[in-house]
């Protein structure tokens, strides 16, 4: 089957230095993490010294959050970052789900029809637009795909994330 659709190809730029940590914890809390296993870990992250380490060996000076700007995000390499971008992107993605389309795809084994609205790998979002009408037009689908982004975008922003999103639409 031949039908016209829409890729929009989503990346959510340093998306685990940019998490904020109220968001955080909330989401995270919503998947049955303990609120005070968010608050260890968030104060410990407030509180973290950030040294650079080069070739030529560990610098004395560094730089660390304060109580009235503290540091947020989840930091690289922090075995929580990624569970924690889940716990926020969950929300996002059903958001997106809500007020969007997608694409139905019939399963060739057992003829279960199912509707995909994204495919994510960590902070890469493909959001999939399909016809919803044999004749419907490319400007229309352009349109709802361009409404897609819009609410995708509109959910990172209101999870505040402070993400930069970089677009990319094929149709």
């Amino acid at each position: 089957m031949k039908s016209n659709g829409a890729f929009l190809a989503m990346d959510l730029e340093n998306c685990f230095d940019r998490m904020v940590h109220s968001i955080s914890s909330l989401c995270a809390q919503r998947l049955g993490v303990s609120p005070n296993i968010s608050k260890c870990m968030i104060t410990s992250l407030c509180r973290m010294k950030h040294y650079v380490r080069t070739a030529y060996g560990d610098s004395d000076w560094y730089y660390c959050g304060t109580p009235s700007k503290p540091l947020q995000g989840a930091v690289q390499g922090n075995g929580a970052a990624s569970p924690m971008f889940v716990s926020i992107i969950c929300i996002i993605l059903a958001y997106l789900e809500s007020n969007t389309v997608g694409v139905s795809v019939l399963s060739a084994i057992t003829l279960t029809l199912f509707t995909i609205s994204a495919i994510m790998y960590v902070d890469d979002s493909d959001i999939l637009v399909a016809a919803i009408e044999e004749n419907e037009s490319k400007e229309s689908i352009r349109d709802r795909a361009q409404q897609s982004a819009t609410i995708y975008s509109e959910g990172v922003q209101q999870t505040a994330m402070q993400i930069f999103l970089i677009l990319s639409v094929n149709t």
